[in-house]
C-alpha cells in the first residue's frame, strides 16, 4: 500500500509541474510510464516554443527538500555540486518563472 501512495503522489506531481508548463504557455505532457520505457526517459517533457525540449524528473518525498531549503535559505538560487560534477540548480517555481520571462503572480 505505501508503494501505491508513493507513485500516486509521484503522479500527482508530473501532472501539476505539467500543468504548471502548460499555464506558462509551453507544451508539456507527462510521459507515457512516467519514464519506465525507453521511448519516454523521466516524468515531464515541456517544449518551449524558443529552446526546444526539456526532460523533467519530478521527485514527491516528504523529507528530501528540507536539507535543499536549508541551503537555500533566503536566497533565490542554490547551486550544487558534486566533486567534478556540472553544477545542479535548485530554486522556486516563482523564480524560474522569472527567469524564463513570466510574470510573478
Amino acid at each position: 500500500m505505501k508503494q501505491k501512495s508513493r507513485m500516486q503522489k509521484g503522479r500527482r506531481l508530473e501532472q501539476l509541474v505539467a500543468q504548471l508548463f502548460v499555464d506558462m504557455g509551453w507544451k508539456a505532457r507527462r510521459q507515457p510510464g512516467s519514464g519506465r520505457f525507453d521511448g519516454f526517459p523521466h516524468d515531464v517533457s515541456a517544449v518551449h516554443p524558443e529552446h526546444g525540449t526539456h526532460i523533467i524528473e519530478c521527485k514527491a518525498r516528504k523529507d528530501a527538500p528540507k536539507t535543499l531549503e536549508r541551503w537555500l535559505g533566503q536566497g533565490d538560487i542554490l547551486v550544487v555540486r558534486a566533486d567534478r560534477d556540472e553544477p545542479v540548480v535548485y530554486m522556486r517555481w516563482r523564480t524560474f518563472k522569472g527567469l524564463v520571462g513570466v510574470d510573478h503572480e
